[in-house]
């Protein structure tokens, strides 16, 4: 069942695949946004994902990797058995190779008509104007030339379901990195739920953090059909450690 908006510290602890004691400890510590009502510990669905977005770029990969298998993902991935994006969430006809787009505005226009490709997306304006809210709240850009757009709200009502779409630029732009650096690869994420949201989200963190030369790799590709096999490639190796 979907988490409800305002739960208790039992309910947190199955959704993040934690145990209780250690979600109470990160509360005491003020490490979590929480409320003491009538002497227990209450939390907000949307506070919770916006502070494990936050902790996605710090977490290390095992940690990411609890975030992309919590019960909670594995039961919003039916269709998409073991987490995997390729093929099931980002499709072949969404990856634009080279990005036209010279500013973060245009970038986020190209990148929503590539979505749209799909035909799981319903009203692209609402999404765009959910995508320049969120940038305007803080950057979706991460150092090493990498950004993962996506809207401060999921998109239930504007998309029929989960859908990415990538874009990769050359020269690269100004998004808003914390390093200053220009940023090179896009990687748009539109989810439908919290959980389908943050297991996309920590699965690229992981994909662009943890495999070799990864964003090197796909920049100097050439194309969407050698991306995509760059991007299985690496997808199919994460499945066979998870099974060794």
């Amino acid at each position: 069942m979907p988490l409800a908006e305002h739960f208790g510290v039992d309910d947190l602890a199955k959704w993040l695949a934690m145990d209780a004691r250690d979600v109470s400890k990160l509360v005491s510590r003020g490490k979590l946004p929480a409320r003491r009502i009538g002497g227990e510990w209450r939390f907000h669905r949307s506070e919770i994902t916006q502070w494990i977005e936050s902790e996605l770029h710090i977490s290390s990969c095992a940690e990411l990797l609890r975030f992309e298998g919590t019960p909670i993902a594995v039961q919003s991935h039916k269709k998409n058995p073991g987490g995997m994006i390729c093929d099931s969430v980002l499709l072949p006809e969404c990856v634009v190779y080279p990005l036209q787009g010279k500013t973060k505005a245009s970038v986020l226009r190209e990148l929503v008509s590539a979505a749209a490709n799909s035909y799981r997306v319903w009203d692209s304006d609402a999404v765009l104007k959910a995508l320049q809210d969120r940038e305007d709240l803080a950057t979706t850009a991460l150092s090493a030339g990498v950004a993962f757009p996506h809207p401060g709200k999921r998109m239930s009502g504007e998309i029929s379901e989960c859908v990415m779409a990538m874009g990769v630029t050359q020269s690269g732009i100004p998004f808003g990195a914390p390093d200053g650096g220009l940023t090179h690869l896009f990687f748009l994420v539109l989810a439908t739920d919290d959980a389908s949201h943050l297991a996309i989200l920590a699965r690229l963190s992981r994909l662009t953090r943890s495999v070799e030369n990864l964003i090197q790799r796909v920049r100097d590709c050439g194309g969407p059909h050698h991306t995509m096999e760059i991007l299985r490639e690496a997808e199919a190796g994460f499945e066979s450690e998870n099974q060794g």
